[in-house]
C-alpha cells in the first residue's frame, strides 16, 4: 500500500501530539535542513559539522552522502541545524564559502515540506 499524505497523531518522548503538532514539528525540522554542495572530497563529516557550528549555529547532525562503489562521499551532504535561524543564516552566508579550493554550494533541499510555509491560506 502507499503511504498515506495525511499527517495523524504521533507520539513523540512519550507525548502524544496531535496532527497539526506533528506537522509544525516536520516542518520546524525540515526549516532547519540545508542542502551543501561542492563539498570537497578530503573533508569528512565532523569538519562539516565543525564548520557549520563555528559560523552559524548549533549542528544537530552532518550526512555526506556515500557512494557504495567507491566508499567515498558523492560531494555532497546535507546538514540539519538545532534551530531554522541558524539554517537561515548558513544559506545567507555560507554560499560560495571557499573550503579546501572549492566554493559550497547551499541551499534548501529539494522537499516539499521544506518549501510549505506555515502561514495561514
Amino acid at each position: 500500500a502507499a503511504p498515506s499524505a495525511v499527517v495523524t497523531a504521533a507520539t513523540v518522548a512519550g507525548m502524544q501530539l496531535t496532527a497539526s503538532q506533528t506537522l509544525a514539528a516536520a516542518f520546524i525540522a525540515a526549516q532547519s535542513r540545508i542542502y551543501v554542495g561542492n563539498v570537497p572530497f578530503d573533508v569528512g563529516e565532523a569538519d562539516m559539522k565543525a564548520l557549520f557550528e563555528l559560523t552559524c549555529g548549533p549542528v544537530r547532525s552532518v550526512t555526506l552522502t556515500m557512494d557504495s562503489t567507491t566508499g567515498h562521499h558523492k560531494g555532497f551532504s546535507f546538514v540539519d541545524f538545532v534551530a531554522p535561524e541558524s539554517a537561515q543564516k548558513a544559506l545567507d552566508t555560507m554560499q560560495g564559502y571557499p573550503l579546501n579550493g572549492r566554493s559550497l554550494r547551499v541551499g534548501r533541499p529539494t522537499n516539499p515540506i521544506a518549501n510549505l510555509s506555515m502561514s495561514p491560506l
